[in-house]
């Protein structure tokens, strides 16, 4: 179950449906909880907040750099209200993320030499990007190989003795900034582990050489526009190292991650009609069902020739310092600002926003994802074209 959101001191969800008293169109009774908005009012913010560029890195080259979600009313909260709550299961989930991380990312002695632990499926990461200070050691993009010793693909520091694959999740710990410094990679599960991201592709190079000057360029082609379309990601290059090659078979892994929190599951091609959203995961064009729960919704992928409530048709970045209970009570009115006049001139459509939860915008992911849909939550068939395509 989706855990879709905002909590605020009460724990009382808001929605942003309009309709009387703040209740959707499709609502049972005045217990029912829905994320979205109420009626519509004129917004305090003026015109179409920009979106930040995405970032790219590589790693393996020498310089080289290298949720839980809620939605925003429309309005004043509901009696009691404030954002979504998350499901205790979306809740569980991160917090056994975090105590893996913790526990996972030790140094631990091993026949009289220092060593780093990397993440594992078993072991895996916080559901969040945990940067330190300190750049990567001068010797972190060569790889390490002993007489006796495993060795690693794309160098000691990112610490993985198998090579990536094609749909593998990730976790990543940034040695300093993340996308320009060397992250050091666990592989997890896509479903129960809260991935940072995933590899959208391994690119093939004829040699070391090849692989060093244009793997990360070619990776950018195959997974940039998987980024671009998602609200919080960038493409990442993790390129074999000299002495990793062979053992890297030959490719360089295109990552897809989160920019400032964890994606939270697999992206693009790599989902499967049905499985549930995470607000991280939506991307522009995706189509999803909106379906009630009691402590949140469900936001199950469906293709857009089926019945679905919502589509996904772009983001809107908050404005300055807006907190997360601001961003929660103003996402809609924020995605309506930029996109209504375009997307829902009419009076069959609307449009509403989604937001993360209250950690993860701290952490930076404070933009909100735009859906549009039918304003009495009926289902349709069919994407909505773009504006001006043809």
């Amino acid at each position: 179950m989706q855990g879709p959101g905002a909590t605020s001191a009460d724990g009382v969800g808001q929605s942003p449906y309009a309709g009387s008293g703040g209740q959707p169109p499709h609502a049972g009774g005045a217990a029912a909880q829905s994320p979205y908005a109420g009626s519509p009012t004129s917004s305090p913010y003026a015109g179409s907040p920009t979106t930040p560029s995405y970032l790219s890195g590589t790693s393996g080259s020498p310089g080289g750099p290298g949720g839980s979600w809620a939605t925003g009313g429309l309005g004043g909260p509901l009696p009691g209200g404030g954002g979504q709550g998350p499901t205790s299961d979306s809740a569980a989930r991160k917090r056994t993320a975090l105590i893996a991380l913790v526990v996972g990312l030790v140094l631990v002695v091993a026949g009289g030499t220092w060593a780093v632990v990397s993440l594992t499926g078993d072991d895996a990461g916080d559901k969040k990007n945990s940067a330190t200070k300190s750049s990567p050691s001068a010797s972190a993009s060569r790889g390490s190989q002993s007489p006796t010793g495993p060795v690693y693909p794309y160098g000691d520091a990112v610490g993985l003795t198998e090579p990536l694959e094609t749909g593998d999740c990730v976790q990543a710990v940034w040695a300093g900034t993340p996308f320009k410094s060397m992250p050091n990679l666990g592989v997890v599960d896509c479903d129960d582990d809260w991935p940072d991201g995933q590899v959208v592709a391994v690119d093939t190079a004829t040699d070391f050489a090849d692989a060093r000057a244009q793997g990360a360029r070619r990776c950018e082609k195959q997974s940039g526009a998987i980024a671009a379309a998602l609200p919080d990601a960038a493409e990442y290059a993790v390129v074999p190292t000299q002495e990793g090659f062979a053992a890297a078979n030959s490719g360089t892994a295109c990552l897809v991650l989160g920019r400032h929190a964890a994606i939270g599951g697999e992206v693009g091609r790599f989902r499967d009609d049905g499985e549930n959203l995470w607000v991280g995961q939506m991307s522009v064009g995706d189509c999803w069902i909106y379906e009630e729960e009691d402590d949140g919704y469900n936001a199950p992928l469906i293709g857009c020739a089926e019945p679905h409530t919502d589509q996904v048709i772009g983001t809107v970045q908050a404005p300055g310092e807006m907190s997360h209970k601001k961003g929660s009570d103003n996402a809609t009115k924020l995605c309506r600002n930029k996109f209504e006049s375009i997307w829902a001139p009419g009076a069959e459509r609307a449009v509403y926003g989604w937001i993360a939860d209250d950690e993860d915008w701290e952490l930076g992911f404070d933009k909100v994802v735009c859906t549009v849909g039918r304003v009495d939550n009926a289902k349709t068939t069919g994407k909505i074209p773009a504006p001006g395509a043809v």
